[in-house]
């Protein structure tokens, strides 16, 4: 019997980082993500890749209540069950159960980015974090409220906005009536009383309050603006944008006040321009009487 103490795993001399042990450079016609911007040379790969687009978490701890998109994220979390943790980290005090783990924290280390977006300059230190971005440019978004036509890019987002569901609303603002389900979303608001803009563009002066304020500003940096508008000749360089210009062609208003009969074609505009609470059972509205 060949013990593990025995076996040397040789990286292979394809991927692009030495800790790959698991070469899949077979040489034959790569697959393409349909949403994601990444080639698999392997069919199971490609649908795990499609998972990770979707909702869809099949792969479920036994121990606790964590589930996974990926099977092997199951068998990284699994590790977090056994205190062993062999994998020590040589610039800090932090250990590992996975190698992997060690591996993505070294970069926090050493500023690697190696996963890089082929719509933008970006480049991100983790797969995970691209995925996130890559759906500023296509506007995916794979996340569904199941009880409102609301949908997005993050499921931390889904996750607090259906926090707005339940009408519990723990976070008061100090200067105003309003109140929110989230503390993120109170921090937010905050900034309407001090003016704070703390998201600054690298490239001109310009500051905005909000993050997806900045990420659309970015695109009027580029001179590629790949998504065109079919109605008038209007170019964008993000699907989100696009989306959303459409919507003044179409009269859609998707975002609607629950506590009158107004809609919006924006998500801002109807959660930080229209509605502000008085009490927990009324509101006041700016547009209405």
């Amino acid at each position: 019997m060949v013990s593990n103490a025995s076996v040397s795993i040789l990286p292979c001399p394809l991927a692009p980082h030495p800790d790959c042990s698991n070469c899949q450079h077979t040489g034959d016609e790569l697959l393409k993500c349909n949403l994601y911007s990444q080639d698999f040379a392997q069919n199971i790969d490609l649908i795990d890749c499609n998972q990770t687009h979707t909702s869809e978490k099949p792969y479920k701890c036994k121990l606790c209540l964590r589930a996974f998109a990926r099977n092997r994220h199951l068998a990284i979390h699994n590790q977090t069950h056994s205190s062993e943790k062999p994998f020590k980290c040589k610039e800090c005090s932090r250990a590992f159960a996975h190698n992997s783990g060690l591996t993505r924290h070294n970069r926090t280390h050493t500023g690697e980015k190696p996963h890089k977006c082929k719509q933008c300059p970006q480049a991100f230190a983790h797969t995970g974090n691209l995925v996130i971005h890559v759906r500023a440019h296509t506007g995916e978004r794979p996340f569904k409220c199941k009880l409102s036509p609301q949908a997005f890019a993050h499921r931390s987002h889904l996750t607090r906005h259906n926090q707005t569901h339940n009408g519990e609303k723990p976070y008061k603002c100090k200067q105003c009536p309003q109140a929110f389900a989230q503390s993120g979303n109170l921090t937010e608001h905050n900034r309407t009383h001090t003016n704070e803009k703390p998201f600054k563009c690298k490239v001109c002066p310009r500051a905005f309050a909000y993050q997806s304020h900045l990420t659309e500003h970015n695109g009027k940096h580029t001179t590629e603006k790949p998504f065109k508008c079919k109605v008038c000749l209007l170019t964008f360089a993000y699907q989100s944008c696009l989306t959303e210009h459409n919507r003044t062609h179409t009269g859609e208003k998707p975002f609607k006040c629950k506590q009158c009969p107004k809609a919006f074609a924006y998500q801002y505009q109807s959660i930080t321009e229209h509605t502000m609470w008085k009490n927990e059972r009324s509101c006041w509205c700016r547009q209405c009487p």
